[in-house]
Formats: structure tokens, sequence, C-alpha cells
């Protein structure tokens, strides 16, 4: 060996002990026994310190009695899966190491040493301390474990509140079935669908008679009461598939698909006789003038309401309690 080549390898030399003696990393070597156990032959100052290790167990010591067995497995299977495909290996490993309890964790990699003449097998390893960023890794999850769930409480309160909205949008508020935007929206859905299929539909538009005097004489809380009474007799006195709405302030109309001028006077007389038959201890029975009317060819939402508003006018001017249809 030249004199140039000793220089080179003496600073190689002292650039590993540099390493080696002040990386914050932990160094160790191992060296394989006959008996398939493995013995401490270097270890570097900062695994020393970490596990306190005596001079005796940092050198010339068996790991089997440095660790438990479970942990001891384990690293021995790793060791010689190491050795025996002779390639590095990289893994994640935690032990507890003093009396709080908590794990810590090391990123490893361990490299085999096979001596090509003695065929000695030995172990050379770098393990890094990364308990801080498991620390975080583990915080990270819990915050979003927690940020999930408050997405799903969110997500659940904005679907309710999405609900109730379109409740707002669709139903009257004290009586519960549908408000004027609703009805207005059912009114063009049926025209659209008579113009295009030829379908027929009937509408029937009803107020209270004498609500007034109910609100005068009893108070509008009263007149609640029979707005609210009136519009579920129209709910349970139709079918599934017929419409029913708050117009305004006492008068209802319902939309009544697939409809005859026989069918759509069955209907009034029945809603008629329904309401005569109802009692409240309130109010006095409940009546209505109520009108009657069906989808012509060129009617327009505007032209078929006018014709049940006129039909209804006119049921109340002839005494109220009354059925007038205008087809």
């Amino acid at each position: 060996m030249n004199n140039k080549q000793s220089i080179i390898d003496q600073g190689e030399l002292k650039l590993f002990r540099a390493l080696w003696d002040h990386s914050e990393d932990n160094l160790f070597v191992v060296r394989k026994t006959q008996d398939g156990d493995f013995i401490t032959e270097r270890t570097n100052p900062s695994l020393v310190n970490l596990f306190n290790f005596s001079e005796k167990q940092d050198t010339g010591c068996s790991l089997k009695k440095l660790m438990p067995p479970d942990a001891y497995n384990a690293i021995v299977a790793r060791y010689n899966e190491c050795l025996d495909k002779n390639i590095p290996i990289d893994y994640e490993e935690s032990h507890i190491i003093d009396s709080t309890g908590i794990p810590q964790f090391w990123l490893t990699k361990i490299i085999p040493v096979i001596d090509s003449d003695t065929r000695e097998e030995r172990i050379f390893g770098i393990s890094r301390d990364v308990t801080k960023l498991k620390r975080i890794e583990q915080q990270l999850v819990t915050y979003n474990e927690k940020l999930e769930q408050q997405i799903e409480q969110r997500t659940r309160e904005l679907t309710t509140a999405l609900q109730e909205m379109e409740k707002i949008s669709k139903y009257d508020k004290l009586t519960k079935v549908f408000n004027r935007y609703k009805l207005d929206e059912e009114l063009e859905n049926q025209l659209e669908l008579a113009r295009r299929y030829g379908n027929s539909f009937g509408l029937i538009l009803m107020d209270i008679d004498n609500f007034k005097e109910i609100n005068d004489s009893n108070g509008h809380h009263i007149g609640d009461r029979a707005l609210i009474e009136f519009a579920n007799i129209l709910k349970t006195s139709i079918r599934k598939t017929d419409i029913v709405g708050r117009w305004g302030g006492d008068e209802f109309l319902l939309i009544i698909p697939n409809s005859t001028p026989e069918a759509m006077m069955t209907l009034a007389q029945a809603l008629k006789k329904e309401l005569a038959s109802k009692q409240s201890n309130d109010f006095a029975r409940l009546a209505s003038s109520i009108g009657v009317t069906l989808f012509k060819k060129h009617d327009t939402v505007h032209s078929i309401i006018v014709r049940a508003d006129k039909a209804m006018y006119s049921a109340k001017k002839q005494g109220k309690n009354s059925i007038i249809s205008i087809y």
C-alpha cells in the first residue's frame, strides 16, 4: 500500500470514527455466533446512552440477555432474513425503554456484513429515532378522525337544514300542506302533461265560509286551528295522486290529475259532506264555498285559476256552503 492510499484510508477511518462517536442515530454491529445467537460487537455512544448500557452490555453481550423474549425473537428473525438474503432490510420498530410505559419508535436499516474469508456473519445497523414524528402522525390521525366526525356531523346538520329549507319552500308553515309557490309549480307541471299527452286535470278552489267571524269572535289562534282542521280534512279526503295546498288566507286549492266532470263533482260533494260531519269545541261546523273547473285545451295557469275563482265566488254569492262548476 503506498503512502497516498494509506493517507486516504486513515482519513476515511477518522471520518467514520467521527460519525460513529457523534451521530445522533444509533449505530451498532452485532455478530452471529455458531449457535445462532447474536452478540454485540460495537455500539456507538448514542445507543449506549439511550439504553444506559454497561461496558459488559455494549460489547460481547448476547442480545438474548438484553431483550425480552418476544422482542429478541422478532429481531433475530429480521437479522437472519438479512443474512440469508444478503440484502439490506428497512423496518420500523418500537420499544418501551423507561418507566413511563410509552413506546418509542425507530426506523432501522440493517446491512449484512459477511467475511469472505472466515464466513463470519455480522449485522451493521443504523437506527433513527422517529418518536416525535410518530407522535405527530398519531396526532394527525386523531385530528383527522375528529375532523371526519365533525364533517359527518356538519353534513348531517346541513342535510337536515336543507330538508327543512325544502319543506319551507314547499309547505305552508301553519297547515303543513303545499304553499302557493309549490302549487304554482304543480300547476305548470299539470299543464305541460295535459298539453303533451292530452290528459285532463281538474281544480277545486275553496275557502272557509264565515272565516272572518271565527277570527273576530274567538281570536286568531282559534282561526289558525280552523285552518289546520280544514287542511287536515282535505288531506285525508283525497287520493295520493291528488294535490292540496293553501292558496292564500283561508283559500285552498286542490289539483286533481286525470279527472272528469263527474269525478270532480263527486269529490266536491264528498268534501262538503266531510266538512259538515266534523265537530269542534272552538268553532261551529266548518263549511266551504267550492268552485270546480277542468283544464281546457288553450288554458294557462292564469286562465284556469280565474275560472276556478269565478266558480268559487259564484258559490259564495249563491248562499255559501255550496258547489259551482264552470267548464
